[in-house]
């Protein structure tokens, strides 16, 4: 039969070819299964942190993610002139420099992340704004990376500023063994908690069918990840595995003074001597907005084990399915960066 529709195709128009049939993508059925209830992963839905410092901060700036300041990423100077004449005036940054010094720069970087960070009252930001400008000075010492002949004056540009900004806000952590309040998670008002046991839905995207799982097939987006899907599968280690599709699962995180959030790629339970669940993110090339992500993973990490409701976290990041083995076998100290 022929179905009247958008467009309306019921009968031929002369002079109008008939298109061809479009064949519909194959859709597969992602569903929680009922005899794999004992499978479910549950996982804190986190919206913001309590950062409630009093008197010491302190940030393992050594952890945070290199910087890098890339001359040919804007141009140094510009030629100005009249076409053709083969005379003009050429403009550098050499001024900017000497009206922006690299002093100066940081304690501005400080009293913005002094503010953003909200220590409370003026005395509160008067006792931290050292401590802030002091973190700041050892990242820009220690993780800063100049490239060719660029200067370290580029960081007073507003790209290179709020890349710094972001991360020292997302390392700076009450100093929790001198008696500071530590870390806490906000959770969502409506949905404090996060769960594999989800509404089935359809999906043209390629999947694999998935043995330790709740779910009965993992959403895969690349090569990669039906490789490290296998090996979750096949691993001793592994109690429970789940792909990061659809269940909700994001990570808080600041890039360039504005807050996102991010969906890491596997969510995985551990079973052995220092049983743990692990976040895992799969990566091939990295940005700068991918290093961001990664300081917001330490933060969340750090606040959900220090709420310790729901076990104890890990986090790796792997740029190669081989690497997968070793994170598997992750020491019980922290965070993991493969």
């Amino acid at each position: 039969v022929d179905v009247y529709g958008i467009p309306f195709q019921a009968f031929p128009v002369k002079g109008e070819r008939r298109s061809s049939t479009v064949v519909p993508k194959l859709q597969t059925l992602v569903q929680a299964l009922r005899d794999r209830r004992e499978l479910e992963l549950r996982f804190p839905r986190v919206v913001g942190y309590i950062s409630d410092a009093k008197f010491r901060i302190t940030a393992d700036v050594e952890a945070m993610p290199h910087l890098e300041i890339d001359p040919t990423r804007d141009p140094y100077w510009v030629k100005v002139g009249q076409r053709g004449l083969g005379k003009g005036a050429v403009h550098e940054r050499r001024a900017y420099y000497d009206a922006h010094r690299l002093q100066r720069t940081v304690f501005e970087i400080s009293a913005k992340i002094a503010d953003d960070l909200k220590f409370g009252d003026p005395e509160g930001r008067r006792i931290m704004f050292p401590q802030v400008a002091g973190l700041v000075r050892q990242y820009v010492r220690q993780r800063v990376d100049v490239l060719g002949d660029g200067q370290l004056e580029e960081l007073a540009l507003p790209h290179y500023r709020s890349l710094v900004e972001s991360r020292l806000t997302e390392a700076i952590r009450p100093a929790a063994r001198e008696g500071e309040q530590p870390l806490l998670p906000v959770l969502d008002d409506l949905a404090p908690i996060g769960s594999t046991e989800i509404a089935p839905f359809m999906t043209s995207k390629q999947t694999v069918t998935a043995l330790r799982s709740h779910l009965s097939h993992a959403v895969v987006d690349s090569g990669w990840e039906r490789t490290v899907a296998r090996a979750l599968d096949e691993s001793p280690r592994v109690r429970a595995w789940v792909k990061n599709d659809r269940l909700g699962f994001e990570i808080p995180y600041r890039h360039g003074g504005v807050m996102h959030r991010h969906a890491p790629d596997f969510l995985v339970e551990l079973v052995g001597p220092e049983p743990s669940l692990l976040v895992i993110e799969v990566k091939g090339l990295e940005r700068e907005q991918d290093r961001s992500k990664e300081a917001g993973a330490h933060r969340w990490i750090e606040a959900v084990n220090h709420w310790g409701r729901l076990g104890r976290w890990r986090y790796a990041k792997i740029y190669q399915p081989e690497q997968l083995a070793s994170v598997l076998g992750v020491d019980p100290s922290g965070v993991v960066s493969s």
